[in-house]
């Protein structure tokens, strides 16, 4: 994803229906998603002790009930530096987890002792985290997810202590944590002065490089695709290289991996800034355990699910899967959307094409059950409407936080979705909204009332339209998507639904509240005729339970 299309969106230069696909991208996409945390994100200034670390183990319970009364008090001094920007909320339905907090980071001062072990590995020298730095680490701030956290108590985390110096500006590497399913550097620059520089600005994401080479300095990534992304750790940049798409791409990860992160500008000076990290991957490979499922299930409606497998690693759980349909039910889908005319014209794309090509996605909900029939974790494709998602310890599309690998799991499969053609039209009287609501029904029985106009000018001289609706949707359906209204002139152009609220009502229908905001509105309509493309379909009745055998 590029800044350009992060900066139309927040500019509303976007398409509503590009704006959707950006958003539901972002929704199942960690690279992009924390690449749009780390462009917006402005952290309030606020005091936060570090959260203490796990103490699972009869050493680690010792250890911490010794130190509890000599932890030292507060220090001002290491309050967190003010100056960031405040990130905006961004509403995506597989994010549950706080992005916007802010910690403080480090603790200035060593509680406990313990020897330092040198692991020697072929391009350098690691030290081997010892029990306080685990306390300590960088990856412990609220900005990294539970997974890095889970990963830094089990010993992935290691200090390079390296540093390139150029142009008066020292660039370095603080921290490092890597296991098969990614690899994050936490990065800092300060210049002469010892000024930390704020390296989440453009030109200093855009100038910088980060690869991923084997012991020879080849490529793991050969086709030289930038799998990594940034993001703000507190007073840090943190570096995250996904490495899901190896097995996609039937690359094998070497034992060891060397990441090498360059700099062509910083603060505004040009020069050159290197640092090549090596890093030990044997033990990682060795602390991931993967369980082979290869199970298929097709659904009445031609919805095919095929289970490959299940990883375990240090930081991180992912199941592999893909959802698609029989050759019988595209074929059916095809059909439907060249009788309704939604195929592409001209082979230029068009609002109507998209609602074509949504017409033919299908989606699930499924839940991971242990032994206790306790739902472990789970995953929700339900569009845009995350106050009725199942969704339960995710960090992206069919990732989760760590699981127990010693836990008897079982997939069990909760829902499935299908999308269907919505011909929904509602003409609105634009003076008599503000008095009068107005409630139109759509072809399944679902009812959209239609209240409170409100006009905001623009600085072009158009105006932005703000429409509240209250709907109530039709048994079955769960979502009411892809919204455009129709202009006196005829033509039709997409609009915004902001949802507000989303429940599930007594009699299992999903009610939901929120404005439908129309931009660019030129003259004085006085007729505004609204519609929605797709209603989201919801099937529970599926019988698909798989023993994920370890």
């Amino acid at each position: 994803m590029k800044s350009k299309q992060l900066e139309s969106y927040l500019d509303d230069q976007l398409k509503p229906h590009e704006s959707r696909q950006l958003e539901q991208h972002l929704s199942e996409c960690l690279l992009c998603r924390q690449q749009w945390e780390s462009y917006m994100e402005e952290l309030d200034d606020f005091d936060h002790w570090p959260e203490e670390v796990s103490t699972t183990d009869p050493f680690t319970s010792d250890i911490m009930k010794q130190l509890a009364p000599l932890q030292p008090k507060r220090d001002a001094s290491l309050r967190p530096r003010t100056g960031m920007r405040n990130q905006a909320s961004f509403p995506m339905k597989k994010k549950h987890t706080n992005w916007k907090k802010r910690s403080l980071d480090i603790m200035k001062k060593s509680m406990i002792a313990v020897a330092g072990l040198t692991v020697v590995i072929s391009l350098g020298t690691f030290v081997s985290p010892t029990f306080a730095e685990y306390v300590q680490s960088l990856f412990k701030s609220e900005d990294s997810d539970k997974g890095m956290s889970h990963a830094v108590d089990q010993g992935f985390v290691q200090k390079p202590d390296q540093k390139s110096t150029d142009q008066g500006i020292a660039f370095a590497a603080k921290e490092v944590l890597a296991d098969t399913m990614r690899i994050a550097v936490i990065i800092e620059a300060v210049d002469q002065a010892g000024k930390q520089l704020d390296l989440n600005t453009g030109p200093h994401v855009s100038n910088l490089g980060f690869r991923l080479v084997d012991k020879a300095g080849k490529d793991i990534f050969p086709d030289g695709v930038d799998n990594f992304h940034m993001e703000k750790n507190g007073d840090y940049m943190m570096l995250v290289y996904d490495l899901n798409q190896l097995a996609e791409k039937g690359i094998t990860l070497p034992d060891d991996v060397v990441i090498v992160l360059e700099h062509k500008e910083l603060n505004g000076k040009k020069g050159k800034w290197h640092l090549e990290i090596p890093v030990d991957m044997a033990k990682a490979k060795a602390a991931s355990v993967t369980a082979d499922i290869n199970k298929t299930y097709t659904s009445p409606e031609g919805v095919q699910i095929s289970l490959k497998k299940m990883e375990f690693a240090p930081s991180a759980s992912r199941l592999t899967l893909d959802t698609s349909l029989t050759e019988e039910a595209r074929k059916r889908i095809e059909k439907t959307v060249k009788e309704i005319g939604l195929e592409k014209k001209d082979g230029k794309s068009s609002f109507a094409e998209f609602i074509g090509y949504e017409l033919g996605q299908a989606g699930t909900a499924y839940q991971l059950i242990n032994e206790k029939q306790e739902v472990v974790a789970a995953w929700d494709e339900l569009l845009g409407y995350k106050d009725l998602s199942i969704d339960k310890k995710m960090i992206n599309a069919h990732i989760f936080e760590p699981l127990n690998n010693s836990e008897k799991l079982t997939f069990k499969l909760y829902a499935i979705y299908l999308n269907e053609f919505a011909d929904f039209k509602a003409e609105l009287d634009a003076a008599s909204l503000a008095t009068k609501p107005f409630t139109a029904k759509d072809l399944l029985g679902g009812t959209f009332t239609f209240q409170e106009l409100e006009k905001e000018k623009e600085a072009d001289g158009s105006y932005t339209y703000r429409i509240k609706v209250d709907a109530k949707l039709a048994k079955g359906i769960v979502a009411a998507e892809y919204w455009s209204v129709v202009g006196q002139d005829g033509k039709r152009t997409e609009i915004t639904f902001e949802k507000d609220r989303a429940v599930w009502g007594e009699d299992g229908r999903v009610t939901v509240s929120g404005v439908l905001k129309i931009r660019k509105v030129t003259g004085d309509p006085q007729k505004i005729t609204v519609s929605y493309g797709i209603m989201q379909k919801q099937i529970r009745n599926v019988q698909f339970e798989v023993p994920i055998k370890q």
